[in-house]
């Protein structure tokens, strides 16, 4: 993570160095949102009554299962030109996220972007996003005995290019390949995902439309690094399943832009569902949590943008999210499928 850092401080003390690299304009701006989180251990149904009755026998250690969680967000972006013709832009943000009660899911990220325009009709981006600790909830590691706190590191890089041929549609073609690594409880969670995606969008005032496809695999290698075929008593979940899995991912949006009270805002409405096949060739008794599995995940989300001033812009939003999962064994529906609402207020000022 300091050799992020540090990069992040050298690139921009370079662009903004008199006869820099990359001479041009640095902006720096910070957000703060404050977000109600309905289910913040995504708990199936049967799961949330167990914890709220007392009959969970073993209770990831939150006082809470809503939440009230922060974020503040710190951007710079450095704008320029390259051979005084074609526009680039590097962006860097450092996120960190507390919540009120939950103490276990704070966490922190840091994004570097660089888009570059290539031709008057074509731009290619380059992004790498890094969180150190993601946390899901306690389960038993079986080779401890023991019940330890589930998390991974999540390192995602993404290229895109984008091709408008004019001011109305653009399409954009994306590759993006995430790493997740666990702690070391639960190291056969490891695995790599890569995806593609394709958009196009339609812009004609005052409305902005798009909509996308995209495919993704999942290799759990650290799976095939510790396999082992014993069979196990299912209680909570298991490090047996082999969770290799092919997605299907389909998003659409609508955004209009309008004036409220004087004020120039953005309404956007959108939907995307993603259908996840899993792939193991495992026995059912050997791995239920996967065998002949499909988790079907939704999310809709409405947020409207307004610019109070040159500075400041101010957001509302909010989100629901739904994963329905159904597998050879019925108790994947009782313990996997679960909702989630989240609503927040953000308010962001340039430096």
């Amino acid at each position: 993570m300091s050799y992020l850092i540090i990069f992040i401080i050298v690139l921009f003390g370079a662009t903004n160095a008199q006869g820099g690299v990359f001479p041009g304009k640095t902006e720096y701006s910070v957000m703060l949102r404050s977000t109600y989180d309905s289910n913040v251990l995504c708990y199936s149904s049967q799961d949330r009554d167990r914890a709220l009755n007392g009959t969970e026998k073993y209770q990831t250690p939150n006082s809470t299962l809503d939440d009230l969680r922060t974020d503040s967000r710190f951007t710079l972006v450095h704008r320029f030109k390259m051979m005084d013709k074609f526009k680039g832009r590097f962006q860097t943000s450092l996120n960190l996220s507390n919540y009120l009660n939950s103490q276990l899911n704070n966490a922190k990220w840091v994004s570097i972007t660089y888009k570059q325009d290539v031709h008057n009709k074509f731009s290619v981006l380059y992004n790498y996003f890094y969180e150190p600790k993601y946390f899901i909830r306690d389960y038993s590691d079986v080779h401890t005995n023991e019940r330890h706190h589930a998390e991974f590191a999540l390192g995602k890089t993404v290229a895109k290019l984008y091709y408008r041929p004019n001011k109305t549609y653009e399409l954009v073609v994306a590759g993006e390949l995430k790493k997740y690594a666990y702690n070391k409880y639960f190291t056969e969670y490891d695995g790599d995902r890569f995806g593609i995606k394709g958009e196009c969008i339609f812009r004609g005032k005052p409305w902005r439309a798009s909509v996308s496809y995209g495919y993704g695999e999942f290799d759990n290698s650290g799976f095939i690094r510790n396999s082992s075929e014993q069979s196990i008593e299912l209680i909570d979940d298991t490090e047996t399943g082999e969770s290799d899995y092919q997605e299907d991912m389909y998003s659409l949006s609508l955004e209009y832009s309008h004036k409220l009270f004087s004020k120039r805002t953005r309404t956007k409405i959108q939907f995307s569902a993603a259908d996840r096949h899993y792939q193991t060739t495992r026995l059912p008794d050997i791995d239920p949590i996967h065998h002949a599995r499909r988790d079907v995940v939704s999310n809709t989300t409405i947020k409207s943008s307004m610019r109070i001033s040159k500075q400041i812009d101010f957001q509302i939003g909010g989100s629901f999210i739904h994963r329905d999962s159904k597998a050879s064994d019925p108790m994947v529906d009782r313990i996997k499928t679960y909702s989630r609402t989240l609503g927040w207020i953000e308010l962001s000022y340039e430096l």
